[in-house]
């Protein structure tokens, strides 16, 4: 129930900040700074790490961060409401959001281990991205009506009533971790020694999703400005979170625990290749839903993939720190890329921009496959 609500309520979020963003402006690029102040915050996440570490009763940290988000959504409702929203209001609120859903999110990726054996990770990952997929595609289609037919404020307020639900059903629900924090002082410069002595690896398949993640965003970039924030943007981004949520159960019934690195690499080559494919497809849109269908297949594997790698090879008392820390890569990439990628289409349209993601990504990605061995060989070992 908790995943089910949080995962509409975040799909009708992210569907409604990029198209009220370029609603409200008119601008890619002013939609492009958005983007840029929720996924800056999310960069900065691993200062979540060592708190979220130290918290035994991890229901605690999802309680204050469902109604923290709650309540600043409301008042950003509250705002449009009195149209009294300003862009600095804006951006404010979207930060607020951000550091919210950060201790949300790292708490996210250690609940699991402690819930399931090893050598379930992967089914257990899969089936919980099917319902979180699932509930995240209903989101976008409910949201995607609200906004069509009623307006911004619906949309807003279904986003805060769904956040609130949530907080409500995470008070019954104990997740107490089975030990204390380690001895250590739980710092995030502690986890990166952690990481750095046991899992290079780890931080160099984190290294690497970060060119991919670069164009992480490109998906509602791309929409927007192919569909000049149209109807058509509500499914072709929907059909998107279709893929992405397909991508659990071919996770589960995979259930790969060696050559992890080999799939990372060919969904993140198989990613860039469909960007590309649907930069030249937009003046035909139903030709676009299975491209955009097989890119949320291939970017979403990708990053359950390392999920699943980090979850099945770091220590228990370090997930949430090595978790956070890894993700400042991704998160980092994510923020400048959507900064950069609004001005890239402005001046070289979508084909070129496309272009330049693949001459990126897959010259590297060969590179790793001939030379990065320890990387492309990753794996865990089931107890």
């Amino acid at each position: 129930m908790k995943v089910a609500l949080t995962s509409l309520a975040f799909s009708v979020y992210s569907i409604f900040i990029p198209i009220f963003a370029y609603k409200y402006s008119g601008s890619l690029v002013f939609t492009g700074v958005v983007l840029f102040a929720q996924y800056g915050i999310y960069s900065l996440v691993f200062l979540t790490g060592p708190v979220v570490d130290r918290v035994r009763n991890k229901r605690n940290i999802f309680a204050l961060s469902y109604s923290s988000m709650a309540a600043f959504s409301m008042f950003l409702a509250v705002m449009l409401y009195m149209n009294s929203l300003t862009p600095a209001i804006l951006i404010a609120v979207v930060v607020a959001i951000a550091v919210s859903d950060n201790f949300a999110w790292t708490a996210g990726h250690i609940v699991l281990p402690f819930l399931v054996n090893k050598s379930e990770f992967f089914r257990a990952n899969g089936y919980a991205h099917l319902v979180s997929g699932t509930h995240a595609v209903g989101g976008f289609v409910l949201a995607g009506v609200i906004i069509i037919f009623l307006g911004d404020f619906e949309s807003i307020v279904l986003y805060s009533t769904a956040m609130a639900a949530a907080f409500v059903v995470i008070l019954f629900i104990p997740l107490v971790t089975r030990h204390s924090e380690d001895t250590g002082n739980g710092g995030f410069t502690e986890g990166w020694r952690y990481l750095v002595l046991n899992h290079k690896p780890l931080i160099m398949t984190a290294m690497y999703l970060s060119l991919v993640s670069f164009f992480g965003l490109a998906p509602a970039l791309f929409i927007l400005q192919g569909t000049a924030g149209s109807s058509w943007y509500i499914i072709l981004y929907a059909s998107f979170m279709v893929g992405g949520s397909v991508a659990g159960p071919l996770l589960g019934m995979m259930n790969m625990k060696k050559r992890i690195g080999y799939a990372i690499v060919f969904s993140a080559m198989a990613y860039a290749l469909l960007l590309m494919a649907s930069s030249y497809l937009f003046a035909v849109p139903f030709a676009e839903i299975p491209v955009w269908v097989a890119s949320g297949i291939s970017f979403d594997f990708s990053i359950m993939l390392f999920n699943v790698y980090l979850q099945g090879s770091v220590r228990e008392d370090f997930l949430g720190r090595s978790a956070s820390s890894l993700y400042t890569f991704r998160g980092i990439s994510t923020s400048v890329g959507v900064l950069a990628i609004p001005l890239l289409i402005l001046h070289f349209g979508l084909s070129i921009t496309s272009f330049i993601q693949i001459l990126l990504v897959i010259p590297v990605s060969i590179v790793i496959i001939v030379f990065g061995k320890s990387m492309i060989h990753t794996s865990f070992q089931v107890k």
